[in-house]
């Protein structure tokens, strides 16, 4: 008796990608599921209402500001394995490769870039998060000219932004999250932007614990190449609206989003639509 054919296994990519979209989707339901639980929070914590009125005024300022479900996928070894530390880093699009540099300071940078992009440099945007320990950058690139636009979370949608030409961001510059800054590294790795950055130890064991991780020179100015390495498959997908993407949305029974694909070896962006029976994750 001849033997059935085996039916064909999914590819591994779209397996993820279908599991992402089902987080995303997860994301933006349990944002909106966070306020009706505050109660039984405030009770088991306890929280006062003005400490359950601030999580509740950040959840929903989190709804505003544009939050992104993220992944990126290359072969093993040629991503950094970032500690959970902080990260130094400078985004621009592709002029500022060769161009911008950690080992410059913040003026020098925007003058810089603004030569090579041939504008003045009042023209240049300079995303920054809002933090007590990036007063001092603030001040001195106001003082150098750039426009600067303070955000409270989240800098690897406005990494991604140097690279979209409508997009008004010229430049990231700060500390933040070192695994957020290998992500943000992977998707202009794939998109031909100027990423690097150095690794800010908050403590001494901290620093030793990431030499015992493999890192050898945890002090090092890192490029590209020492962050992300060969194919990348970065994907973003839209928990609530942005600049670059719209949010999780219902409409009927149905969940719906959108998501960019990048893909390092043929440079390829992607916005893909996608539908969800919403009674799966409600």
């Amino acid at each position: 008796m001849p033997a059935k054919p085996r039916p064909a296994s999914a590819s591994p990519v779209l397996l993820a990608f279908g599991g992402f979209c089902a987080l995303a989707a997860a994301m933006g339901i349990g944002r909106f599921a966070l306020t009706p639980v505050l109660p039984f929070m405030s009770e088991a914590i306890p929280l006062s209402a003005y400490e359950a009125g601030l999580i509740a005024s950040s959840n929903y300022l989190g709804y505003l500001i544009g939050a992104l479900a993220v992944m990126a996928v290359a072969n093993r070894g040629c991503l950094l394995n970032a500690p959970d530390t902080y990260m130094q880093k400078l985004a621009t699009g592709p002029e500022g490769i060769g161009v911008v540099s950690l080992a410059k300071t913040p003026t020098e940078n925007v003058h810089a870039l603004a030569e090579v992009k041939g504008r003045k440099v009042s023209e240049i945007a300079v995303v920054v998060l809002e933090r007590d320990r990036h007063r001092d950058l603030v001040a001195e690139l106001r003082g150098a000219g750039a426009r600067v636009f303070l955000i409270s979370d989240g800098d690897v949608a406005p990494a991604i932004a140097t690279c979209v030409a409508d997009s008004g961001i010229d430049m990231v510059y700060g500390t933040g999250g070192a695994p957020e800054g290998v992500l943000a590294a992977a998707a202009l790795h794939c998109l031909g932007g100027c990423f690097q950055g150095r690794l800010q130890w908050r403590s001494t064991e901290e620093r030793e614990r990431a030499i015992g991780m493999g890192l050898k020179d945890p002090d090092r100015h890192l490029e590209m190449g020492d962050l992300v390495q060969g194919e990348v498959i970065f994907v973003a997908t839209g928990v609530t609206k942005g600049p670059m993407l719209d949010g999780v949305r219902r409409v009927g029974d149905r969940l719906h989003l959108q998501t960019m694909a990048l893909r390092a070896s043929t440079g390829t962006r992607r916005l893909v639509e996608t539908t969800v029976r919403a009674d799966r994750f409600v």
